[in-house]
C-alpha cells in the first residue's frame, strides 16, 4: 500500500487541479519526473513536458492534469483510491509516467523508443494544452492518450463534437392576448423539434458511436409577469460519428435555421463552438497489436477494444497529425467520470502500469520488425 506508485497517485489527487488551476500539480510532476530521469520542463501554456530520448520512433504519452470542479476527499478504502481525478484522469496520467519509466529501465538507448510524456492543461475545457503541443511538437509515430479504458481495454475511437447556442427574438405582447404575438419560447421549442427530426435521420440502429447524437443542454426565455415571452435562448451539443464531417453538420443546422427564420418571420441568431471531428484507429494498427500482446502477457485475458461516444484530446490531435496511430489507455471505469463517486482500484492501476510498459516494449519490437522487413524486401 505504501508503494511509490500509490504514493504518487495520492499526492496527485491531493493536489486539487480544476481546469485553469493546474499550476501546483505541474510543479509536483516536474519534480517527480526530473527525479525519474526525464528531461522535463513546464512549457509556455503550463503543460509538463518530459522526454527520454531513444533511437526508435517517436511515441507520445499524453494525459491531462486538469479535472472538472468539485474536490473529493482523498482516501484509500477497500483497495480503492478515492479522489477527484482518480479516473479522469490523474490515474491514467500517473500510469503513463510510471510505465514510461519502467519501460526505459529495461531497454537500451539505441533501440528504445523516443518517448515524450506530457501532462496537458485544460483538456476539460478549451484543450489549450493540446493545441499548443500541435504547434511545438513534431508529429509522433504513435500517440497514446491517458483516459480510462480499463486495464485490459484500449479505446480506438472517439466521436467528434460541436455545440450551438441559438437565440430567438419576437415582439413582446400582453399575456392576456397571446394569440396576437409569437411566443419566443414556443418558437424556440418548435425550432428544436425540427433540428431533432433532422438529426434523427443520421441515427444508425444499434450503434450510438456511428449515430449523430444530440443533447439539449439549456433553454432559458421569457420576461415573466404579464408579458408574452419575447426572447429565448437554447444550447445543445452534438456528437459526430466518423461518417459526418464538421462542415456537413454546420451546414445542416444553418439550413434548418434559415428555413425556420423565413417561414416564421422571427429573428434567429446562431453561435457555435469550435468543431472537432471523430477519430478512429484500426484494430489492425501497430498500436492495437502491441497492446493486445501486452494485455495477454500481463493479464492473461483477451483485450477489449472500444469506441467511445465522448470526445478527448485525441480528436484535437487528429486535426493536425494525420499519420500518427492514436489510442487511449488507462485504468478506471469511465462511468465514474465527473461523479462524486470517483475511485480507482489500486490493483487495476498497478496492472495498467505493467500493461503499458509491455505495450511500449512491443511497439519497439514491432516497429523494428517492420523496419527490417522493408529493408529485406
Amino acid at each position: 500500500m505504501s508503494s511509490f506508485e500509490v504514493e504518487l497517485l495520492l499526492e496527485m489527487l491531493k493536489t486539487y487541479s480544476p481546469t485553469g488551476g493546474e499550476g501546483e500539480l505541474a510543479k509536483l510532476l516536474l519534480k517527480h519526473m526530473r527525479d525519474m530521469g526525464f528531461e522535463v520542463h513546464i512549457d509556455g501554456v503550463g503543460n509538463v513536458v518530459g522526454r527520454i530520448s531513444g533511437g526508435g520512433p517517436r511515441v507520445l504519452l499524453c494525459g491531462h492534469m486538469d479535472t472538472v470542479p468539485g474536490f473529493i476527499p482523498v482516501k484509500v478504502e477497500d483497495g480503492e483510491v478515492w479522489g477527484r481525478g482518480a479516473v479522469d484522469a490523474k490515474g491514467p496520467l500517473a500510469t503513463l509516467i510510471l510505465a514510461a519509466k519502467s519501460y526505459v529501465s529495461s531497454s537500451s538507448p539505441s533501440d528504445r523508443l523516443d518517448l515524450t510524456v506530457v501532462g496537458v492543461v485544460e483538456e476539460e475545457g478549451s484543450s489549450k494544452g493540446m493545441y499548443h503541443l500541435l504547434e511545438t511538437l513534431e508529429e509522433p509515430a504513435i500517440a497514446v492518450f491517458g483516459e480510462p479504458s480499463g486495464a485490459s481495454g484500449l479505446a480506438l475511437g472517439y466521436k467528434g463534437s460541436t455545440s450551438f447556442k441559438i437565440s430567438i427574438e419576437t415582439e413582446k405582447g400582453h399575456s392576456a392576448s397571446p394569440w396576437l404575438f409569437k411566443n419566443a419560447i414556443e418558437e424556440a421549442w418548435n425550432l428544436w423539434m425540427r433540428l431533432v427530426e433532422a438529426f434523427n435521420r443520421y441515427r444508425k440502429e444499434g450503434s450510438m458511436f456511428n449515430s449523430l447524437t444530440y443533447c439539449l443542454t439549456s433553454m432559458v426565455g421569457g420576461e415573466g409577469g404579464v408579458f408574452t415571452p419575447s426572447t429565448c435562448t437554447f444550447s445543445f451539443n452534438l456528437r459526430l460519428p466518423p461518417s459526418l464531417r464538421c462542415p456537413d453538420v454546420v451546414d445542416l443546422v444553418e439550413r434548418i435555421v434559415e428555413e425556420f427564420r423565413r417561414e416564421r418571420g422571427v429573428k434567429v441568431d446562431v453561435k457555435r463552438s469550435d468543431c472537432v471531428e471523430a477519430s478512429v484507429t484500426s484494430r489492425s494498427s501497430l498500436v492495437a497489436r502491441a497492446f493486445s500482446r501486452a494485455v495477454i502477457e500481463v493479464l492473461n485475458v483477451k483485450p477489449t477494444f472500444t469506441l467511445k461516444t465522448g470526445t478527448s484530446d485525441m480528436n484535437v490531435a487528429a486535426t493536425k497529425w494525420r499519420r500518427a496511430e492514436m489510442a487511449a489507455y488507462g485504468p478506471g471505469d469511465s462511468s465514474l467520470d465527473h461523479t462524486p463517486h470517483e475511485r480507482l482500484s489500486i490493483s487495476e492501476y498497478l496492472s495498467s502500469i505493467r500493461v503499458l510498459a509491455r505495450a511500449l516494449a512491443w511497439i519497439e519490437k514491432l516497429t523494428r520488425k517492420a523496419f527490417y522487413s522493408k529493408r529485406s524486401s
